[in-house]
């Protein structure tokens, strides 16, 4: 099972970038970022930083806050004998991500895990990283940490 869709929907998307925090694939040699991805009980797993920063982007000093690593995972077994689905889901998580860290007020006390919603994927109708994205933003799921 290749994971090369997977690998490139990942590497067109992130990092992604709020004011004050950054969803991103470790930084392990000072160089860049690179996702290593891997097979673990025939689903799709990750390790993801979450880098939390003391002020908003544009706001100096802007200092290192915080940086949470952990394996999560991306897409479950069921659904990875449909990659390029689960690649549009990857890049419709990105583009919910931009909308709920843009807007998100308290990033100290959240994982990696509390921002992938990958049961999604069990959904029918969301095809497209559009129909991903709007379903990642209900209330139940990114749609909670956007203030009212």
């Amino acid at each position: 099972m290749s994971l090369t869709v997977l690998q490139e929907a990942l590497l067109e998307v992130f990092p992604v970038e709020g004011q004050r925090v950054e969803i991103r694939p470790p930084r392990l040699d000072g160089e860049g970022a690179d996702w290593r991805l891997t097979i673990a009980k025939g689903s799709a797993v990750a390790s993801v930083w979450l880098v939390v920063w003391d002020n908003p982007i544009g706001v100096t000093p802007r200092n290192l806050w915080s940086i949470k690593e952990q394996e999560v995972l991306l897409v479950p077994e069921r659904h990875m004998g449909d990659l390029p689905r689960a690649a549009a889901y990857i890049k419709g998580w990105a583009m919910a991500l931009e909308v709920a860290l843009e807007r998100l007020e308290e990033p100290d006390v959240l994982m990696p895990a509390d921002l992938i919603f990958p049961r999604v994927l069990d959904l029918v109708r969301p095809r497209t990283a559009e129909d991903f994205a709007a379903a990642l933003l209900v209330r139940s799921r990114l749609g909670k940490l956007i203030p009212k």
